[in-house]
């Protein structure tokens, strides 16, 4: 019965492709995300070696919690300004 509907069929079809555009979103999203996280943990790793008898290093979990939660800025500059 609802195949019958040309109306309702044009909808579904409508509203798919609309989900479809919004998905492209978040996938921008997610790369963006992917690449601070990297851009982050290359941050820590010349940190680190670059003060190698003073830096407490973060670990990967807690660089990802801070990328993932919105305070990277502030573990960047804890870890540039104390070592860690």
């Amino acid at each position: 019965a609802a195949c019958n509907d040309v109306l309702r069929v044009s909808e579904v079809v409508a509203g798919l492709r609309q989900k479809i555009g919004d998905g492209s979103k978040y996938e921008v999203g997610a790369r963006a995300l992917g690449a601070l996280a990297a851009a982050s943990l290359y941050a820590v790793a010349a940190a680190v070696v670059l003060h190698p008898e003073v830096s407490a290093p973060f670990t990967a979990q807690e660089v990802w919690w801070a990328v993932r939660d919105g305070y990277v800025g502030d573990l960047a500059s804890s870890l540039l300004h104390h070592g860690g």
